[in-house]
């Protein structure tokens, strides 16, 4: 497939002029006029106080690596899928619940499919009723599911990456992924076909609107960029900064992005002014509702922090944990973190879950290396996945298998249904 060749939209204002500066810094960054690093630097050590293990503590936002792991092909599930999966900690029960009689709130996570190639999966999305699914490999290829996670396809239009994110509108139609030290690839129907958008850079976040049309992308020490032709051209609207990710309404008009030595800035008209919110916390994984009003930004080994008005005012909730995955469901009540075993540390690690807009979290998981998850926009799926078993995510880790991918519906739970269990 040929790179599709970046070009600039003109901005109304000339006062955009001095933007033009940042772009050129942006390319020399992303390797646009050469002496871009291979790998990307580590970010500064974050305040770690409470997270659980000892292993490396850089920036596990930096999905660079040099290997690529041997995933052989999509796997279909065997006869036993949907029996074997993470086990659901028992004692993570509301009061008044029993684990005879869980509430409403604990039917995501009672029963798993274990599903999908073994690979070294690195970020997720999901469609709006969990029926459309993509995962990513660090590095690989990356792969839908329009079945709920019963059969996975890899995308071959898209090529072979090192995957930071993917963003998809709630039918699944449309998809954005962002490579890091590649292009940024979109499939308006559904991964059928692919395009690659602006040059390679090193591309950490991507988020697109229902429509497919309004793009926003961060690249690490890069500017933010905007598009709102589908990603046909772009106008930089931050300037340089060691941008983490970024995350957006529905329609694309509310914006949410944070670097890692910098506050949470928010946009309300597009991405065309911005306003600094909470301070600068290390922070590196962002969600955000369908219309904008909620938002979820995690620091670097610190706690979540959540926002009920548009990010004006921020609460500190969660623990000091490593966490991998952040997402939200589109009304902002259900988020759902990931939190990996790092180094020969278990404790605490897992999958957690709140239905609450974050005021109280639960176990739905048990440890491993969690990279993964994505919950659906209704909350009723739930898909995860780790990187290689046993090992530091913090570190990479070439030549291993990696994992499976686990996928949990509330519609799974009966009368019958129990825990999952090795």
């Amino acid at each position: 497939m040929t790179h599709a060749q970046h070009t600039l939209a003109t901005p109304a204002r000339r006062a955009l002029a001095t933007m033009t500066v940042l772009t050129s810094i942006c390319l020399a960054a992303c390797g646009g006029g050469g002496g871009a690093s291979a790998e990307a630097p580590l970010a500064t050590s974050p305040n770690t106080a409470g997270a659980v293990g000892s292993g490396s503590t850089g920036n596990t936002n930096d999905p660079s690596t040099d290997s690529t792991p041997a995933t052989g092909g999509p796997a279909q599930p065997g006869d036993g899928s949907g029996v074997a999966g993470p086990v659901a900690p028992g004692g993570d029960f509301p009061v008044g619940a029993t684990p005879s009689q869980p509430t409403p709130r604990l039917a995501l996570g009672a029963q798993w499919l274990e599903t999908g190639p073994l690979a070294d999966w690195w970020t997720a999305a999901a469609s709006g009723d969990g029926q459309v699914l993509a995962m990513a490999v660090n590095p690989g290829g990356l792969y839908l599911s329009h079945d709920a996670g019963a059969t996975w396809e890899p995308q071959a239009g898209a090529g072979q990456g090192n995957w930071s994110s993917i963003d998809m509108d709630p039918s699944g139609t449309h998809i954005a992924a962002s490579s890091f030290g590649g292009l940024l690839w979109v499939s308006h129907d559904g991964g059928a076909s692919w395009e690659g958008k602006f040059h390679d850079c090193h591309w950490l976040g991507v988020t697109l609107s229902n429509n497919g049309q309004r793009l926003a992308a961060v690249a690490k020490f890069g500017p933010l960029f905007t598009s709102d032709d589908g990603g046909a051209s772009w106008v930089p609207r931050l300037p340089t900064g060691d941008w983490q990710a970024v995350a957006g309404s529905e329609d694309g008009r509310v914006l949410l992005t944070a670097a890692h030595d910098g506050p949470i800035q928010v946009s309300t008209d597009f991405g065309q002014t911005w306003t600094a919110r909470e301070q600068s916390r290390g922070w590196y994984r962002l969600a955000i509702s369908a219309e904008g009003q909620h938002m979820a930004a995690a620091e670097n080994g610190g706690q979540i922090h959540v926002s009920s008005d548009f990010g004006q005012t921020w609460t500190a909730t969660f623990q000091s944990l490593p966490v991998t995955a952040l997402s939200m469901t589109r009304d902002g009540r259900q988020l759902v973190v990931a939190v990996p075993i790092s180094g020969k540390v278990t404790t605490d690690a897992g999958l957690y879950y709140s239905g609450d807009f974050g005021q109280t979290w639960q176990a739905l998981a048990t440890p491993r290396t969690w990279r993964a998850a994505a919950l659906s926009g209704d909350g009723n799926a739930l898909v995860a996945a780790a990187r290689g078993e046993g090992v530091d995510p913090m570190a990479i880790a070439p030549g291993l298998p990696g994992g499976h991918i686990f996928v949990t519906r509330a519609s799974a739970v009966t009368a019958s249904a129990g825990s999952a269990s090795h």
